[in-house]
């Protein structure tokens, strides 16, 4: 079986359970006017069995011309997968599909997100711009104690 199609079965075997948000907060520290609003997005992805879940933490600063800290925005979502039979944990397409897939399913979510946080703290034109696979890079998170409460953690 070539590496293609072994993915494709890979991706066919799981199905959406969920995407949910577990984090959201917003600072103001001054006026609404931005310049700027780089984006930063930390990743995760943990596999319990047959549960895979990819967390995504994203953070936004926007900066006014000065530089200087206009607001804080972050949210915090995780998708999770379930799929019909037990996922190896060496599987080769993990990363692949978590910036394939998950991260795609999660986006639309991030992205309105940060714009009503925006929104509420009246920073105007605020609009989260294409997220590339560049700009993901997905990271397995450690093993945790207590496998029931790590599934209800990861999805």
């Amino acid at each position: 079986m070539s590496q293609e199609t072994g993915y494709a079965e890979f991706v066919q075997g799981l199905e959406l359970g969920s995407v949910s948000l577990v984090e959201c907060s917003a600072i103001r520290h001054k006026g609404t006017e931005f310049d700027d609003a780089p984006v930063e997005i930390a990743t995760g992805s943990r596999l319990l069995g047959s549960e895979l879940g990819y967390r995504f933490e994203v953070q936004c600063r926007p900066l006014d011309v000065e530089g200087d800290l206009v607001a804080e925005l972050k949210v915090v979502f995780v998708t999770s997968f379930t799929s019909a039979q037990e996922l190896p944990q060496d599987s080769p397409y993990l990363t692949q599909f978590g910036t394939d897939v998950a991260t795609m399913a999660a986006y639309p979510y991030i992205r309105e997100a940060l714009q009503g946080l925006a929104s509420r703290l009246d920073l105007r034109n605020f609009t989260l711009g294409l997220l590339h696979r560049s700009d993901v890079a997905l990271e397995p998170e450690p093993e945790a104690e207590g496998t029931s409460e790590a599934a209800s953690q990861a999805g």
